[in-house]
């Protein structure tokens, strides 16, 4: 399921690094981690399919941590352990394809990108935490 070595040796773009993915899928969740992980398989060209399984289980974990009891601090346990399954996903998936396309000479996504990304993750964030609290708003 990860890249093969042939599709690792020559990514046709920026990727976003293993570092850039661990810190913002710990500040803006699974859907930046989906975002961020599908960006680097299409550019290394792994299938479409593999892509959207990857934003099915950023929903499917979005939804967990809403519906999760809401105390203080709640979502920090399940937020670090998103970010330590996606980097080890990552590191097992991409490290070698993002090595390899940094010492061939590629470059790697500037941090305003990722803060693009972060941002329109987090609206995509509040918008499903809306609907989740007007679905489920007593009448």
């Amino acid at each position: 399921m990860g890249i093969s070595e042939a599709e690792s040796s020559a990514p046709s773009g920026k990727l976003y690094s293993l570092q850039q993915i661990r810190w913002t899928t710990f500040l803006g969740g699974p859907f930046v981690a989906a975002w961020m992980l599908g960006h680097n398989f299409k550019q290394c060209g792994a299938s479409h399919r593999l892509v959207i399984a990857l934003w099915l289980i950023a929903g499917i974990l979005s939804i967990v941590l809403m519906v999760l009891p809401h105390r203080p601090g709640s979502y920090v346990g399940p937020a670090v352990l998103i970010t330590i399954g996606t980097f080890e996903l990552a590191k097992r998936l991409q490290g070698a394809a993002i090595a390899s396309h940094v010492n061939s000479g590629g470059s790697i996504q500037p941090l305003r990108q990722c803060l693009i990304v972060f941002f329109l993750c987090l609206l995509l964030t509040f918008i499903a935490a809306a609907g989740y609290v007007i679905l489920t708003a007593k009448a």
